[in-house]
Order: structure tokens, then C-alpha cells, then sequence
């Protein structure tokens, strides 16, 4: 009895998993226009895309600046972004899709694995797991109230780790022009 059962949550796995290899994949890449890095994340969707899903996908690019409702809707801060809405779970990328390993697991083509092996140690006590959590838990409450103040519009900046370093981006607004005129100003000024 045992061992036919284990013949048939295997059969059920491989049934699964074929399923999974002709799931359609429904995406969406939100960009900003057309500038350096909203191009090279079409680009990078759709060369890996033709690669990966060929004849098993649908993307749609969308312009948040033509259609800012739908970036609205979609709750999206950054682009670009790219949302797989199927198959199930939906799954959220912010980037420019250059590197394709995330790529492949960010939609599931590939499965996660965790770079803190730790959490499949079982010999983790229970203070251990509590401390862990509560550092996870600190640090998504950052993160929430970080993406709540970009979304209600209480940021003016952000500070962007580059290859040249830290560069501070700034939000424009109505403001831009004046703080254009005094920079240059001060810049005027100086010896």
C-alpha cells in the first residue's frame, strides 16, 4: 500500500510539474517612456521571454506615462517593473531584467534558493527562530513605511547605489526650475 502510494504522488508531481512547463505566463513590464533603462528592460523581457517561454507567453508593455490609471491600479513606485500575473502566485521584478537568473526565478522558471542555507538547519533553537524573525519583520516594516512615504508623494530624493557610487536622485516638481537657478547660482559664486 505504501508503495503504491508513493507511485502516485510521484506520477502526481511529474503531472504538475509537465503542467507548469506549458503554463501560459501573463506578464506585464511598466516603463517610464522610452528612456535607458525602460529600453533595455523590453529589450531584456522580450530576448528572454523568446528564449525561455517561446509560444508560452504574453507581455504587454505599459507606458506609465500614457497610462498612469493602470500604474495606479497596479500599485507600481518604480519602473520599470515587471509584474507576472500568470500562473499564479503573482510575482513582482523592479529593474532592468539584465540579470537573467533573477529573471528565471523572479517568475518561477527556476526554483528559489536561499542564500542563508541556515534556514533549512534543523538544530536552530527557538530563540534563534524568534530573534530571526523579529530582524525580518524589523526590516519589512522599514520597507513599508519607506514605500508609503514615496507613494504619498512625502519624498523629494533618493539616494541610488551606483557603479560610480552613491548619486542622489532627485523627485521634479514645480520646484525644479528654482533649484536649478540656485544651484547654478551658487555655483556662479564660488572661487
Amino acid at each position: 500500500m505504501e508503495r503504491k502510494r508513493g507511485k502516485a504522488s510521484t506520477e502526481e508531481f511529474e503531472k504538475a510539474a509537465a503542467r507548469r512547463d506549458r503554463a501560459k505566463y501573463v506578464l506585464r513590464l511598466y516603463v517610464t517612456g522610452m528612456t535607458p533603462k525602460s529600453t533595455q528592460a523590453i529589450t531584456n523581457v522580450q530576448e528572454l521571454c523568446e528564449k525561455h517561454l517561446a509560444g508560452r507567453y504574453e507581455l504587454k508593455v505599459i507606458d506609465i506615462y500614457q497610462q498612469a490609471k493602470l500604474a495606479k491600479g497596479e500599485q507600481i513606485i518604480a519602473t520599470p517593473t515587471l509584474i507576472k500575473k500568470l500562473p499564479l502566485p503573482l510575482r513582482r521584478l523592479i529593474g532592468d531584467m539584465s540579470d537573467t537568473e533573477r529573471f528565471l526565478v523572479g517568475i518561477d522558471l527556476k526554483p528559489r534558493i536561499h542564500e542563508d542555507q541556515s534556514m533549512n538547519k534543523p538544530d536552530r533553537t527557538r530563540q534563534q527562530l524568534l530573534d530571526e524573525l523579529q530582524e525580518l519583520t524589523s526590516r519589512m516594516m522599514e520597507a513599508e513605511e519607506t514605500l508609503r512615504a514615496i507613494r504619498g508623494g512625502e519624498v523629494d530624493g533618493l539616494v541610488v547605489s551606483t557603479a560610480q557610487g552613491d548619486q542622489v536622485f532627485t523627485l521634479m516638481g514645480a520646484e525644479h526650475p528654482y533649484r536649478v537657478m540656485v544651484e547654478t547660482m551658487n555655483e556662479g559664486l564660488s572661487p
